[in-house]
């Protein structure tokens, strides 16, 4: 029993003593297994191979420490403390929080501006930040100039085509339409109608004055004849009938016409204001065809004649008679006269 006892003395003994030798004489090196990293996002100090563990607890106490409290949480989706993300390559898609950081330039999608002018159109700018076109006045449209958009007056470019939809009141000045100038319905305020505009303007459908009809309409309605039956056997056209009608829009025009000679050709057509405007009308028969314009446009003070001449290179002669002018009207005056029957 007692050498029992005495065994298990001396082996404790033992023990302690290479417990104690250990901790204050042997180096840390033989008991290395994680070696010496320190890139866990938290200050760690490095414990070299040769300390001593009694030289090192305190250091091991402070890492342990700085490991705890720099530690990344994988049991959660939130981060708070996370100030510096240097190396950062990918992230997903961010849901929430606010823009602090620099302004995002063009290259990466931005404006490149903390400011946007209020009111304004946005331009881009190449690789640098946006620009701003500032608000024009009311009624000013955006135009280009030299290249660069810019608010300006509006204007009409008279060398396009314009289709008039709207309402448009021209309400100073002159006003001076060139040529020939075919207006559909116009209405005209009664205290300012021309009863005899000039034979260079020629308003063609309805004319409207104080919104009631004040024109010709084209129809089978008979206003005017001019019978005397005329004829020439010249081979250039020849005026044999005028009348002069006292109103705007449009006409149907009739007249007879014959050969002096059968299976030889004469020619009719409609002229206004000395002016050629209906297509050429062929007879070759002795006796007398009735020949027809449907639509001829007209204005107060215009002559609506008609030119005939017989066969070219042969002296015939050709004949008419019965010119006839027919329209609906909206007024009843005076409408026309005849200058040669």
């Amino acid at each position: 029993m007692k050498n029992i006892l005495l065994s298990s003395a001396i082996s404790i003994t033992i023990t302690l003593l290479i417990a104690v030798m250990a901790y204050y004489l042997m180096p840390v090196d033989p008991i290395m297994v994680i070696g010496d990293e320190d890139m866990l996002g938290a200050t760690i100090t490095t414990i070299n191979a040769s300390d001593r563990l009694t030289d090192s607890r305190s250091v091991i106490n402070t890492n342990f420490t700085n490991l705890n409290s720099a530690k990344i949480e994988v049991s959660t989706t939130t981060l708070p403390n996370i100030t510096t993300l240097e190396n950062l390559v990918t992230v997903g898609t961010l849901t929430t929080g606010t823009w602090n950081a620099d302004t995002l330039t063009v290259a990466y999608g931005g404006t490149g501006s903390t400011t946007l002018l209020s009111n304004a159109v946005l331009l881009g700018n190449g690789t640098s930040g946006i620009k701003a076109v500032p608000a024009g006045s009311e009624g000013q449209v955006l135009k280009l100039s030299s290249g660069v958009p810019t608010w300006d007056d509006a204007d009409v470019n008279e060398a396009e085509n314009y289709d008039w939809t709207g309402i448009h009141t021209f309400s100073t000045g002159t006003t001076t339409f060139n040529g020939q100038t075919y207006l559909n319905d116009v209405n005209i305020a009664s205290g300012t109608l021309n009863e005899y505009p000039t034979a260079s303007t020629s308003i063609a459908s309805k004319g409207y004055v104080d919104n009631t009809f004040y024109g010709f309409t084209s129809s089978d309605n008979l206003q005017v004849i001019a019978p005397t039956e005329r004829n020439t056997a010249l081979d250039a056209y020849t005026k044999v009938k005028s009348i002069v009608v006292n109103g705007w829009g449009n006409i149907k025009v009739a007249w007879k016409m014959r050969s002096g000679t059968n299976a030889s050709t004469v020619y009719g057509k409609v002229y206004v204001d000395d002016i050629a405007i209906g297509s050429e009308k062929t007879s070759e028969s002795e006796t007398y065809a009735t020949s027809t314009e449907s639509s001829i446009n007209v204005y107060p003070g215009a002559k609506v004649q008609l030119y005939i001449h017989g066969q070219s290179g042969g002296p015939v002669t050709c004949y008419i008679k019965d010119f006839t002018l027919f329209w609906d009207e909206g007024r009843s005056t005076d409408d026309y006269y005849i200058i040669t029957n």
